[in-house]
């Protein structure tokens, strides 16, 4: 069995694993530039959380951010420009109230002290 997928864009197939997928919200700093955080939609298959090198090395940002492309020093394929603070589910068996969930992880981007040495923003 396939799924198929499509937007105005693309369209593509896939075959599900039986894998469980669950909502994640997911609080982000950019590496380099650590006093903008932002708060994603994620995901974690099978109640995993266990997957920083997803973000942190495999992921683009133009696929979090959804915009068409983004510049880094000139290098338009910048993966690893983020650092995962925290993420918390919001569907599944040991979800959060989404409310809750976006306050703990607004309150911790306003609170939270980068372990990064530089920062641009100073």
């Amino acid at each position: 069995m396939e799924i198929t997928f499509s937007d105005d864009f693309t369209t593509s197939k896939q075959t599900p694993t039986g894998a469980r997928c669950d909502n994640t919200l997911a609080l982000f700093e950019v590496r380099g530039f650590t006093k903008m955080r932002f708060i994603f939609d994620g995901c974690a298959w099978d109640g995993n959380l266990e997957h920083d090198y997803f973000y942190h090395h495999a992921t683009c940002p133009v696929n979090i951010l959804r915009c068409e492309e983004i510049f880094i020093d000139g290098n338009s394929d910048p993966h690893g420009c983020f650092r995962l603070i925290k993420e918390v589910f919001i569907t599944g068996p040991s979800a959060m109230p989404y409310d809750d969930a976006m306050q703990m992880l607004s309150d911790l981007a306003r609170t939270h002290v980068s372990n990064e040495s530089v920062d641009n923003l100073d």
